[in-house]
């Protein structure tokens, strides 16, 4: 009998190497009930033992993904996306966020006020953003990987320092998530770590501090530039 799943000729009621069973209803209520069970499982299990990887040991679960053993660890982008979208929701709806308000400051015309307004109400496509920045930065100090080696690497590591950071959430105050030092100081420890078996400690501690500076640097400076094109084309976000 040949699987209709994988193609596999097996005998017996499954599939000898996918375990699909050799006789199922298709479209049927219970089926798809049963998938998205188990889809939810799996899910569980990976973001979870992602967690508990990356946590423990990021430089291992780093070198096995980007060596193609992937098995039971989340996408790094998925996982970078689950944390920031729960970050934009939690200072959305339980954190006041965002710059202070002050009576001698006009918020509408003043670029300052706006870029900090900004910068804490966009945060989530912002963090994402980020990514790039940080890719970008340690592939130029490290090189030891492709640019898209790096993208990953920065997808995990800010995944895990955006979880940590929403552990210390009550530590931070008022301030907006991508202007708070902690974000930034989680992401400083976990390159730390990430370079572990690549390099003497005393390089790690400085690859490690210059990329997170120079990130930041550039990171902030593009992000001046491109507020600074759209307030000039009229865009004010506190109006």
């Amino acid at each position: 009998m040949e699987c209709q799943n994988c193609g596999t000729h097996f005998e017996g009621n499954y599939c000898s190497n996918c375990g699909k069973p050799a006789h199922f209803e298709k479209g049927t209520t219970a089926e798809a009930l049963q998938d998205a069970v188990f889809s939810l499982s799996d899910l569980d299990q990976n973001l979870f033992n992602t967690i508990r990887q990356l946590a423990i040991r990021p430089h291992v679960v780093i070198n096995n993904y980007l060596r193609g053993n992937r098995e039971g660890l989340m996408k790094p982008f998925v996982f970078l996306t689950l944390w920031a979208g729960l970050i934009i929701f939690l200072e959305k709806y339980f954190i006041l966020t965002g710059v202070s308000s002050s009576s001698g400051i006009d918020k509408e015309t003043n670029f300052a006020y706006n870029l900090g307004y900004f910068a804490g109400y966009y945060t989530y496509y912002l963090w994402i953003f980020y990514a790039f920045f940080l890719a970008v930065t340690a592939h130029l100090l490290l090189g030891k990987y492709s640019l898209a080696g790096h993208l990953v690497i920065a997808a995990y590591l800010l995944g895990i320092s955006t979880l940590t950071t929403i552990v210390l959430l009550p530590l931070m105050g008022d301030a907006a998530f991508v202007i708070h030092p902690i974000p930034y100081l989680a992401i400083l420890i976990f390159y730390f770590r990430s370079f572990k078996g690549l390099m003497a400690p005393w390089e790690r501690i400085s690859l490690s501090l210059a990329t997170t500076l120079l990130s930041m640097v550039f990171f902030w400076v593009g992000l001046t530039a491109i507020f600074a094109i759209a307030w000039y084309l009229g865009f004010r976000p506190t109006s």
